[in-house]
């Protein structure tokens, strides 16, 4: 199922870099397309996707991904969760690793895709295992996300 464009634009409205412009979601699977263009951090302009980028497009992926998820009550585990209240400090992806075989340009549109493996209840976190690839495997890698149920605290 395509991910509205509305969740899309919520979910992105925070951002300095806006990087995700379209998803779909057929869980486990998320696909989104991206546009990274040049960066804002580096005073030369560079023509290659670095650790940030992609970091940038996890983010908004899996966080448009959740977004949907709950509103369609698509993942059992996300049941009763609000995504507002997950918003800022209620996800988090607590370790995301990347490997680059190739050079990904960063002035065209980049296909990227997330496949859930795990996902379960540990009490007052929900925790999602995930493997991810970006243009057939340029970049490719895992990511562990937190999500803090809500009126838990991490203290």
């Amino acid at each position: 199922m395509k991910i509205p464009e509305e969740v899309i634009n919520e979910v992105v409205r925070p951002y300095i870099c806006k990087v995700l412009r379209s998803a779909s979601l057929e869980y486990p699977i998320i696909r989104g397309s991206f546009f990274i263009g040049p960066t804002y951090y580096y005073v030369y302009p560079l023509e290659h996707a670095t650790d940030i980028e992609i970091q940038l497009c996890l983010n908004q992926l899996i966080y448009a991904s959740i977004a949907e998820a709950i509103r369609s009550k698509l993942v059992p585990e996300l049941e009763g969760l609000d995504f507002d209240s997950l918003r800022n400090e209620g996800m988090l992806i607590i370790e995301s690793r990347k490997r680059f075989r190739r050079p990904i340009r960063t002035d065209k549109e980049i296909q990227g895709e997330i496949e859930i493996t795990r996902m379960r209840d540990a009490g007052r976190l929900i925790l999602a295992q995930a493997n991810f690839q970006f243009e057939n495997r340029s970049c490719f890698g895992s990511l562990e996300l937190a999500l803090i149920k809500p009126n838990e605290s991490l203290k």
